[in-house]
């Protein structure tokens, strides 16, 4: 039985990878895919993130409504970690939580013009949890074990 094969294209042609793709190392020959460039929002994040620790250690008093640095440690740790997995995508938003702690925000916009939302909380007492809202509407609420971000990079 012969197979017709006019107008098919051949397994190379349907899955070769753009060019502007790849780059080639001039100092070694070696050529690898090129990694997105870090958004430089990622910097201003984590140095906030940091001033913070050093303002919750200098206050002798740790008032409940201020991050402490349980949930600044575990905020840190996540930024680590998102960083790493979404250079282009840094968090939106990072703002105290109402009664202490921390929230980081990553809002997008999906191409039918529906909101995505994507929080992660840190609160002061150790516990941390994640949330999905969906135009404005809460999808998914779920805890984040302890040193969870730790265990996955």
């Amino acid at each position: 039985m012969t197979a017709k094969s006019n107008g098919i294209a051949s397994w190379e042609e349907n899955f070769q990878l753009p060019k502007d793709r790849f780059v080639e190392d001039a100092g070694s020959g070696i050529t690898t895919e090129a990694e997105p460039e870090e958004n430089p929002v990622w910097d201003k994040i984590y140095n906030a993130l940091l001033d913070l620790g050093v303002n919750a250690q200098s206050n002798a008093i740790q008032d409940g409504d201020h991050p402490n640095g349980m949930a600044i440690s575990a905020a840190l740790s996540w930024i680590s970690f998102l960083r790493k997995q979404h250079p282009v995508d840094p968090p939106t938003c990072v703002i105290p939580e109402p009664s202490g702690g921390i929230i980081i925000e990553r809002r997008a916009r999906c191409r039918a013009g529906h909101d995505y939302l994507y929080e992660l909380t840190f609160y002061n007492d150790g516990s941390a949890e994640s949330t999905v809202y969906f135009d404005g509407r809460v999808v998914s609420m779920n805890p984040i074990p302890a040193n969870s971000a730790g265990l996955v990079g």
